[in-house]
C-alpha cells in the first residue's frame, strides 16, 4: 500500500509550535495585552503560510506506473501566477492576497490583450498574403491560357515568322524542291531578300569586285521569257508585261480563242486596246481618260465573254475535255477584264510609254531593274518554267554569298 506524501499529513512541528504560542489547530488565538504576544502568532502564521503547512489540501501524487485507464482530466484552475492560498487566516492577510490576486488578473489581463493583438495581427497578415496570392495566381493564370492559345492558334505576326523561316530552309537546304510549288512565289521571295543586301553593295565602290563575282549573265532569249507585272493586287487587277519589250495588255491567245468564231470578237478587243493604250501614252500628267475610250474596251471584253458562252453552251460543257478548253478561254478573258481595269484605274503612266523596259543584260541588273522600279516576277507562262529555273538558282546563289550566314538558323 502506498504511503501518503510526507506534505501531505499534518505538519507535526507546525502543531507543536502552534502549542507553544498558546494556539491549537482548529482554535482562534486570543488576544494578547502586549506587542510581543500579538506579533508572535502572526510571525508564526506567516511562516507556516510561507512553508505552505497551511495551504490546504494537496492533491496527492500518483505513481504513473499504477494509473490504469485514460488519465484524469486536471479541473484545477491553473492562474499566470501561482500565488499561496493564505486568505482566511487574517484580514491583513486576506487584504494581502486579494490585492495579489488583483494585480495578478490585471497582468492576465494585459497578457492576454497583447496576444489577441498578435493574433489580429497575425490574422490580418495571412488575409493580405491571401489576396497577394490570389491576383498573382489570377494573373498567372490568364497568361497560361495566353500561352496555350498562342500555341494552338498562333498570331499574324508568329505565322508570318514561322512562313519566313520555312521560306529559307527551303532555298538554304530544300531547294530542289523550292520549285515544285509556286515558282513565282520563290523569286519574289528572293527578290525581296536581296533587295536590301544588293543595294548596299552597288553603293559601296570596294565592293564592285564582288558584284562581278556573284553575278550571272542572262541571254537575249532568256529575257523574253520573264514576265513582270506592277505589284497591282487590287482585286486581283495588275498589268503583266514582257521584260523585254514592257508592253501591258499584250495578247498571246490561247488556242480556243483562236478559232473562227472569236475572229470577229479578238480583232475588235485589238483595236480598243491599241486605241486605249495610244490615248493613255498621249495623257499629260494631270489628265484623265474619256469615258468612251474605256467603256469600248470594257464592251470588247465582254463580247468575248458572250462569245465564249455561244460557242460552248451549258450542254456542251458537261464534256471533261470540253470543259477544260472552255475554262481556260475563260480565265484568260477575266485577265484580260483585270487588265483593263487596272490600266483605267492606274496613274502611272510609265506602264504605258515602255520605261519599265529592261536594258540589262545580267541578274543582278535584272533584280536592281525590278527593285527600282517596283516591279516583280509575273507567273510564267507555258515555255517559261525554264527560264524561270535558271534565275531561282542564279538568285539562290546570290542570296547565300551576301546574306549572312549567321542570320539564317540551321545553316551550315
Amino acid at each position: 500500500m502506498l504511503q501518503q506524501p510526507y506534505h501531505s499529513r499534518p505538519c507535526a512541528w507546525a502543531a507543536e509550535l502552534l502549542r507553544n504560542v498558546g494556539l491549537r489547530p482548529g482554535r482562534r488565538a486570543q488576544p494578547s495585552g502586549t506587542i510581543a504576544g500579538r506579533a508572535l502568532p502572526a510571525a508564526c502564521v506567516a511562516a507556516l503560510v510561507a512553508a505552505g503547512c497551511l495551504a490546504g489540501p494537496v492533491r496527492e501524487a500518483r505513481p504513473q506506473a499504477l494509473i490504469s485507464g485514460p488519465p484524469a482530466q486536471d479541473t484545477t484552475l491553473v492562474m499566470p501566477l501561482y500565488l499561496p492560498p493564505t486568505r482566511g487566516a487574517t484580514a491583513l492577510s486576506s487584504l494581502i492576497s486579494a490585492q495579489a490576486q488583483y494585480r495578478a488578473a490585471q497582468g492576465f489581463l494585459v497578457q492576454s490583450a497583447a496576444i489577441a493583438r498578435k493574433i489580429n495581427a497575425e490574422a490580418v497578415e495571412q488575409e493580405l498574403e491571401n489576396c497577394l496570392r490570389a491576383v498573382e495566381v489570377y494573373f498567372e493564370t490568364r497568361l497560361k491560357n495566353r500561352q496555350y492559345r498562342a500555341q494552338l492558334n498562333p498570331g499574324f505576326l508568329q505565322r508570318e515568322e514561322r512562313r519566313q523561316r520555312m521560306m529559307r530552309d527551303k532555298v538554304t537546304k530544300y531547294y530542289q524542291f523550292a520549285l515544285k510549288g509556286d515558282e513565282t512565289r520563290m523569286l519574289n521571295w528572293l527578290l525581296n531578300e536581296l533587295s536590301g543586301p544588293l543595294l548596299a553593295v552597288q553603293c559601296a565602290d570596294r565592293n564592285r569586285w564582288l558584284m562581278k563575282e556573284i553575278d550571272f549573265p542572262l541571254a537575249r532569249g532568256d529575257i523574253q521569257h520573264i514576265r513582270l507585272t506592277d505589284r497591282g493586287s487590287s482585286g486581283g487587277k495588275n498589268l503583266v508585261f514582257r521584260a523585254s519589250d514592257a508592253r501591258v495588255l499584250n495578247t498571246v491567245w490561247p488556242r480556243v480563242l483562236l478559232s473562227p468564231e472569236f475572229d470577229d470578237a479578238r480583232h475588235s478587243f485589238e483595236l480598243a486596246r491599241d486605241m486605249l493604250l495610244e490615248k493613255l501614252a498621249a495623257l499629260a500628267p494631270g489628265q484623265s481618260l474619256d469615258y468612251e475610250v474605256g467603256q469600248e474596251v470594257l464592251q470588247a471584253v465582254d463580247k468575248l465573254l458572250v462569245t465564249l458562252e455561244n460557242v460552248y453552251p451549258k450542254k456542251r460543257r458537261r464534256d471533261p475535255q470540253t470543259f477544260i478548253e472552255y475554262n481556260t478561254a475563260k480565265r484568260y478573258i477575266r485577265s484580260l477584264l483585270a487588265g483593263v481595269c487596272r490600266a483605267l484605274e492606274t496613274n502611272d503612266r510609265r506602264l504605258f510609254d515602255g520605261s519599265y523596259r529592261f536594258e540589262g543584260a545580267t541578274v543582278v541588273d535584272l533584280l536592281g531593274h525590278l527593285y527600282q522600279s517596283g516591279l516583280e516576277f509575273a507567273p510564267p507562262e507555258p515555255g517559261d518554267e525554264g527560264t524561270y529555273e535558271k534565275l531561282f538558282v542564279a538568285m539562290r546563289e546570290i542570296y547565300l554569298r551576301l546574306v549572312d550566314e549567321r542570320a539564317l538558323p540551321g545553316l551550315d
